[in-house]
């Protein structure tokens, strides 16, 4: 039994790692807050404050998924409109920058 248990623990800990670390990096002139989601409408966004010339993780998200709700605005303003982003226009960040894929925030990206 103990034998049993110890070849099905190593099993549970790796398909608990299963995910994709989604973040962004801050090419404003200004502190923005993210969020991201695999879906428009969550139940929750959990809001991350990105420095300018910053990077950030923010979520883990499922290494299924394909495209990906993004939302970017002033620290403390009105939740705008989510702005969806396939995965294959996401950026593999440099090593270090704690998350596997994320969203380059820049120009028309960048909140008034």
């Amino acid at each position: 039994m103990k034998a049993a248990l110890l070849m099905v623990l190593p099993f549970v800990v790796v398909a608990c790692e299963d995910g994709r670390k989604m973040g962004v990096i801050n090419q404003c002139s200004a502190a923005v807050e993210a969020a991201v989601e695999e879906s428009p409408t969550p139940s929750v966004l959990v809001w991350r404050t990105v420095e300018p010339g910053s990077a950030s993780f923010l979520v883990m998200a499922s290494d299924h998924a394909k495209g990906f709700f993004y939302w970017i605005r002033v620290p403390g303003a009105e939740q705008p409109a989510p702005v969806r982003v396939e995965l294959s226009n996401l950026v593999k960040p440099e090593s270090g920058a704690g998350f596997d894929r994320g969203l380059v925030i820049d120009g028309p990206l960048c909140p008034e």
